[in-house]
């Protein structure tokens, strides 16, 4: 009720205060039921107080928001506040509708979560909602129920109100103070000995050798990497360390194996003592000018977590430049060295971003027709830094084409003419992982929008690379070309992130061409990703870490390289994403390859397959049988690789 000769001021302030809080906990209800089944994944890759943290950053950013929604309300709703004989009754039945928003809101939400919990089609959702507002709407007509919704709140005291925004505010303030954010450039260190030649690391996301005409695909989405690789050194045989971007990159960056490093998931990151363990570290402290420009968020937000090792860093190179605005003006909020997880924070400020600013920027990205990460803008911004880099360079450029959504800008419908799968709302239908058979039509339709946009990312390369190489920038730099991991159409397997190890999906691409190499060359042994930290530091002229034990494949590089025979060679991958960091692994799979022959362990049940490569389709079948000693050979090289790690 309202006081006895209230003012006008007065009822607009006790309003205000009355919508912040029934805003603030209405929001606070919503991201409980939101947060829930993230939480649960959360506890997989960061600590309790990290998640504890990222939980209250998600709260202050809402409770931010109720306190300037309700300032926004309560001046709309002013006027019916004017006369003094109407304020209560106007007071409260302002409170009521507004309660009963809120109170419909958070049942709403409620609602998707068990639907998207249980699985249920759009249909299902939909009559489930439509029940949902009968049933409210019905509830209404009730008149002890319209008091009772009308009188939401009341019995929470305005001192207290006032002690919640009073605390908000100063979280808020703290937050906005306190400089988290770490430098985002260093200075070289000193060096005796300049470096003597520059690296260019180029690594594509999700790119197969299998897709590419440079390893005998049948369609030309390669042309100009087959250029480039005439004069350059091909590893047919080459394997990504995992199924998905975050442990492959660490792999790369490291020389080990994710059960090594300890990182598993999407959003993990390198912890002590693996921080300092990067090849790009010890460039850096070689004397090396190291940057990077990445457009993927996933490979950015892995890598901002150790800026020392880069003298900048740009990314993630995106299309929409306002949103990266906004993202980089709330900095405070997310602060770029902290615990938690920066890629969770940057996922969720967009859905909030495309959530408020629904005609701006498209409120679902998955109905784009054109990526949101163009191959062209990625190496544009390259080119910008090779101009500027002095000499003794070492450059990475992460280019998140050919990764889903498949929207190409150049190539769309040099493959499939037709108006299917042009948009990523139309691929992304189909689940991920597993997929049963009848659906093989669609996969390929988007199989071949995957094919484009690898034409696309090609383009942007080999425009790239030819306008350098005609500039002289390349004449004293070693160019490395590859990926993170590779994409699967086939054998009812959709994409990559999955615990199979398909040939689509671990078959990648290395090209190396040296300064001056004229002649391209053919390499057929097995090596994975752990091989390019020491060969990077090689090549550069710096010691390998005693921790590295990859080969490295300098000897087989360039006009120069060894003529010795093929070493017997084998290439490891692993994939743990359903394993927490914090214990030890218990699930997830393990896998090594000669080339030819593939044996697999799933870690949690022992089960195991041996597989012949040559015939990716039948992934499934176990040839354990046919040959035995094979078998009994590989299952020995992981159990000697990683000890303990597989059951008995």
């Amino acid at each position: 009720m309202a006081p006895p000769n209230e003012n006008f001021s007065r009822a607009l302030i006790r309003l205000w205060f009355r919508l912040t809080t029934i805003l603030s906990i209405g929001l606070l209800v919503a991201l409980a039921l939101l947060l829930y089944p993230p939480v649960l994944g959360w506890l997989f890759y960061i600590s309790i107080p990290e998640a504890l943290y990222e939980i209250a950053c998600r709260g202050v950013f809402l409770c931010a928001i109720a306190m300037a929604a309700s300032l926004l309300l309560t001046v709309l709703a002013s006027p019916f506040l004017r006369a003094p004989a109407s304020r209560t009754s106007a007071f409260q039945n302002i409170a009521g509708c507004v309660s009963g928003a809120v109170v419909f809101f958070d049942l709403f939400v409620a609602v998707g979560v068990v639907a998207d919990a249980e699985k249920l089609s759009h249909s299902a959702e939909l009559r489930i909602f439509l029940l949902y507002i009968a049933v409210f709407l019905l509830s209404l007509f009730n008149r002890n129920w319209r008091k009772r919704l009308a009188a939401q709140f009341d019995g929470i005291k305005p001192k207290t109100t006032r002690i919640a925004i009073g605390a908000i505010a100063a979280a808020i303030a703290i937050l906005a103070i306190i400089d988290y954010s770490a430098p985002t450039s260093a200075q070289s260190a000193s060096v005796a000995v300049h470096p003597k030649r520059n690296i260019l690391f180029v690594t594509f996301d999700a790119l197969s050798a299998e897709d590419m005409s440079l390893y005998g695909y049948d369609r030309p989405t390669t042309p100009m990497l087959d250029r480039f690789a005439k004069s350059g050194s091909v590893f047919t045989h080459f394997y990504s360390g995992s199924t998905f971007t975050t442990p492959s990159l660490a792999t790369i960056f490291t020389g080990l194996e994710p059960s090594e490093d300890g990182v598993y998931h999407l959003q993990g990151r390198l912890r002590a003592p693996h921080d300092e363990q990067s090849f790009v570290r010890a460039l850096h402290d070689a004397g090396y000018t190291t940057g990077a420009t990445i457009s993927s968020p996933m490979a950015y937000f892995f890598t901002s977590w150790r800026p020392r090792e880069f003298d900048w860093l740009d990314g993630p190179v995106y299309r929409t430049k306002d949103f990266l605005k906004v993202w980089n003006a709330t900095s405070w909020l997310h602060p770029q060295q902290s615990f938690g997880s920066r890629l969770d924070e940057f996922n969720d400020f967009e859905k909030a971003f495309r959530l408020v600013l629904v005609n701006g920027y498209d409120a679902d990205p998955f109905k784009h027709t054109v990526s949101r990460f163009p191959p062209a803008q990625v190496f544009a911004h390259a080119r910008q830094e090779i101009d500027r880099l002095p000499e003794g360079y070492f450059l990475w450029v992460h280019v998140f084409a050919p990764h889903h959504p498949y929207l190409p800008a150049e190539h769309m419908g040099k493959f499939l003419p037709g108006p299917e799968m042009r948009t990523g709302q139309s691929q992304m239908a189909m689940p991920q992982g597993e997929y049963p058979m009848q659906m093989q039509d669609l996969v390929t339709q988007a199989r071949a929008r995957y094919d484009e946009f690898i034409a696309d990312a090609d383009t942007a390369f080999g425009q790239f690379v030819n306008k350098a190489d005609a500039d002289g920038k390349l004449a004293n730099t070693v160019v490395i070309v590859s990926a993170d991991h590779g994409e699967s159409f086939q054998a009812g397997v959709y994409q990559h992130d999955t615990p199979f190890q398909t040939v689509p999906e671990i078959h990648i691409p290395l090209v190396v061409r040296m300064p001056g190499q004229t002649t391209g060359s053919r390499i057929d042994f097995a090596a994975d990703q752990t091989s390019l930290a020491p060969t990077i530091l090689e090549l550069a002229g710096v010691s390998r870490a005693p921790w590295m034990h990859g080969r490295s494949l300098v000897p087989w590089l360039g006009d120069q390289r060894e003529a010795s025979s093929a070493p017997d060679a084998l290439a490891f991958c692993q994939y743990l994403a359903t394993s927490s960091v914090f214990r030890p692994v218990s699930s997830g799979s393990v896998g090594v390859t000669d080339g030819v022959n593939q044996y697999v362990v799933n870690v949690k049940t022992g089960q195991a397959s041996l597989r012949d490569m040559r015939q990716p389709l039948t992934w499934k079948v176990d040839r354990s049988a046919q040959n035995p000693e094979k078998a009994k050979e590989l299952r020995a090289a992981l159990e000697a690789r990683f000890p303990g790690l597989l059951k008995k």
